[in-house]
């Protein structure tokens, strides 16, 4: 999927500490801070509905351009952390690193596997998914939201890993090229038989007979 650059609105955030950010959570907005490249940290506060709507166009991945409200200049950044509340599913604070246009950036981007493979298609195999994001380096107007793994051709007791995914120009990959993403394995009906068939055999090597229904 192609990158594209999310604008966040935010507000200059003066007053800090615990009473402060209820009041604002009481108001929908979400306590942020942006910092990096040697500058001061800056107190935000983001809209949490909009917040919200920019994770489910884009995930945390991805360029944001923050626009103050208040005339400043705008920012560009990247989301260094979401602080989610595990009761409630909410995300609770935000933190933003200001980037430059010219400079890479590691960020992550969520793996996303297209198509059926043929392991599955024709053989019955099962398929699983065992990397889920992936650690990336690029510009940060070029990190993709997403990286796409064509996984038709994956066979029976195959595995696609990191080294075979085709990464957008200018995107690196930071994730071990030998991880694993996807792989096929057989049936489980079939693996259960052949444990069954290993038991029988084991027990007539050991001289056991079935013992007889009664009539």
């Amino acid at each position: 999927m192609s990158s594209t650059t999310q604008v966040l609105t935010v507000s200059s955030r003066e007053v800090v500490g615990t009473s402060a950010v209820k009041r604002l959570r009481r108001t929908g907005q979400l306590p942020a801070v942006a910092y990096g490249r040697g500058k001061d940290p800056v107190n935000l506060s983001v809209d949490a509905h909009e917040f919200r709507t920019l994770l489910s166009h884009q995930g945390a991945g991805g360029l944001i351009t923050l626009k103050f409200t208040d005339g400043k200049a705008d920012l560009p950044v990247i989301v260094k952390e979401i602080q989610i509340d595990p009761r409630r599913n909410e995300v609770r604070t935000l933190d933003f690193l200001h980037v430059s246009l010219s400079e890479k950036v590691s960020s992550t981007a969520l793996l996303v596997l297209e198509g059926e493979p043929i392991g599955v298609r024709q053989d019955g195999g099962l398929l699983t998914q065992s990397l889920h994001e992936i650690h990336i380096s690029a510009l940060p107007q070029n990190l993709p939201e997403s990286i796409t793994l064509d996984i038709t051709d994956l066979e029976l007791n195959s595995s696609l890993h990191v080294s075979d995914i085709k990464f957008p120009e200018g995107v690196e990959a930071e994730t071990d090229g030998e991880e694993i993403v996807a792989s096929v394995a057989p049936p489980r009906v079939e693996k259960e038989e052949t444990e069954e068939a290993v038991e029988g055999e084991e027990a007539a090597a050991e001289g056991e007979t079935p013992a007889k229904e009664s009539e």
